[in-house]
Order: C-alpha cells, then sequence, then structure tokens
C-alpha cells in the first residue's frame, strides 16, 4: 500500500537553485528580517483546509481485511520537522502551533537524524535562574549540556527512535513502551521520514464499528475455519466485544477461533462459546 507523506520543514538552508520549495522560501524569510520572521514562518506552513489524498482503509478495501493492521494504515502523513539548525525559539513556537511534543530532526531529503522534544527544551527552563554547580554538571552531563544549547543539532535526542511503515500496530505500542515516548517518526529503508505515529494513533482502530467487527470476524475467521458449519455460527459484536455462537461439525478449530478473533484489530475482547456435536450430546 502507498501512502503519500508530505513534510513541513520548520528551517532549512538557503538554496541558490530555482523553483526553491516553501521550506526553503521559510530560511529567505528568517535571513533577510531575524526580527519579524517568526510569525510569517510558521503562516507558511498552517494546514491545509482541504484534506490530503489517502490511501483506503480496512473499512473501504475489504481486500485489505485479512492482513493485519500497520502502522501505515494508522499514521499521520502531515508531518512538521526542524533541521539540525533550527533555533530554539523555533522549535518552541512549532511545537505550541502544531499541539506536539516532539519534532523529528532532518537532514537532506528528509533522512531523520533525531527527535527533539519537550523533554529537551526543558533544562534551558530549569537551568534559566541558576547556573548548575559542579556536582551538578557531573550528574547531569546531558541537561546542562541542553540548558546551554540553542540549536536542534545540540538538543535533539540520537540516534532517534524510528519504526517502519509496514511494520504491525503491535509491534509500535510495545516499542513506544519499551522506550517510554508517545510519538515514533515513521521512516523506510532509507531512513526517510514518512510519517509519525503516535499513542493516539495506534487506538483508532477501537474507533472502528460492531458492524465492521462483525463483518471481519465472520469472513476471515468463521468462513475459513468453519467451511461447512458457518450457517451455524453466529458472529455478533457489542462495545467492541466479540461474542461467536453455535454448534460445529468439527471442534478442533474452536481455541484457533477464539485466538484469531481476539487478534482482529479493534476487538476489545471475545466470548467464543461454540460448540461441536459431543460437547452438545454430553450437556
Amino acid at each position: 500500500m502507498s501512502t503519500t507523506s508530505t513534510t513541513h520543514t520548520i528551517l532549512e538552508a538557503m538554496s541558490p537553485e530555482s523553483g526553491r520549495s516553501v521550506s526553503t522560501a521559510a530560511a529567505d524569510v528568517i535571513a533577510d528580517r531575524p526580527d519579524a520572521a517568526r510569525t510569517r514562518l510558521l503562516d507558511l506552513f498552517t494546514p491545509p483546509t482541504a484534506a490530503a489524498p489517502r490511501p483506503p482503509t480496512h473499512a473501504e478495501d475489504p481486500a485489505m481485511t485479512s492482513t493485519p493492521y500497520t502502522v501505515a494504515d494508522v499514521m499521520t502523513t502531515e508531518v512538521v520537522a526542524v533541521t539540525p539548525s533550527t533555533g530554539f525559539k523555533d522549535i518552541a513556537t512549532a511545537m505550541e502551533r502544531w499541539k506536539v511534543t516532539a519534532l523529528p530532526v532532518i537532514e537532506g531529503e528528509g533522512h531523520v537524524v533525531g527527535v527533539v522534544s519537550e523533554a529537551d527544551l526543558l533544562p534551558k527552563e530549569e537551568f534559566h535562574e541558576h547556573r548548575p554547580g559542579l556536582i551538578e554538571q557531573m550528574r547531569r552531563l546531558g541537561d546542562t549540556a541542553k540548558a546551554g544549547s540553542t540549536r536542534a543539532e545540540n538538543m535533539m535526542t540520537t540516534p532517534a527512535v524510528t519504526i517502519r511503515p509496514d511494520a504491525t500496530l503491535p509491534q509500535a505500542a510495545r516499542l513506544m513502551t519499551d522506550r517510554h515516548i508517545k510519538r515514533l517518526p515513521v521512516v523506510d529503508a532509507d531512513g526517510t521520514l514518512k510519517g509519525i505515529v503516535s499513542r493516539a494513533d495506534l487506538l483508532k482502530v477501537f474507533l472502528r464499528t460492531d458492524e465492521e467487527l462483525a463483518t471481519e470476524i465472520r469472513r476471515t475467521v468463521v468462513d475459513r475455519l468453519f467451511p461447512l458449519s458457518r450457517a451455524a455460527v453466529r458472529v455478533s459484536v457489542d462495545q467492541g466485544i466479540a461474542t461467536l455462537t453455535g454448534t460445529v461439525r468439527d471442534g478442533n478449530p474452536i481455541p484457533l477461533a477464539e485466538r484469531l478473533t481476539r487478534s482482529v484489530e479493534g476487538v476489545v475482547d471475545v466470548h467464543c462459546r461454540l460448540k461441536h456435536p459431543t460437547d452438545a450430546a454430553s450437556s
């Protein structure tokens, strides 16, 4: 599945070539009028009024319902990024303007070299009124260095923790949990920025309707595991909780049916009440 990614770079080096990008034009504004540039700079990157084209979702493309959701299905492709030379004030302004807590730092054609977050900016405020003593400097070398820095390259966390577009949502959730981070830059095999995935993005699958979940469970679980008994199996979903009831000819796939139903993205819980003739006779 292909996606279209748009990266809004807050600050890039000036380019002598003609046909420069909007991000390069923003750099010209800063170079010519540094005192008045900040508002103009962010105005160049206001969100588009029309939604950008997006790939079909699982709900819109029935052929996709047999495959796991991936990061590419839920990531945000409108990305605001900064370059290593972006200044402290512009980083803070961009975070406030776009309501984000971290920004990828990119070089060249969008290669991710780091991430600068609110946590990277806080030492500037923490040590604003007092200079750290020698012991504190030794104990918190990284924070004190960031407190004295003014550009992204000296404040960013590097190497950046990134993820590929084809990674599954559980893989992304596990990585965020293990590394204690809220947002992951999504990069291709060359390390080029393709999007951003956040904790909130991973929860989008739980917004799928009960009807959509029931349809997927029937098509990808019941129809495949119980081809001879599928008419006798009832699938219901209420508030994301799936219930399978009915009597099937072969009871061997029943445990697998429960596991596969639980793995459907958006399912909150599963009640598997399927039986086979032996169970029915003994009850």
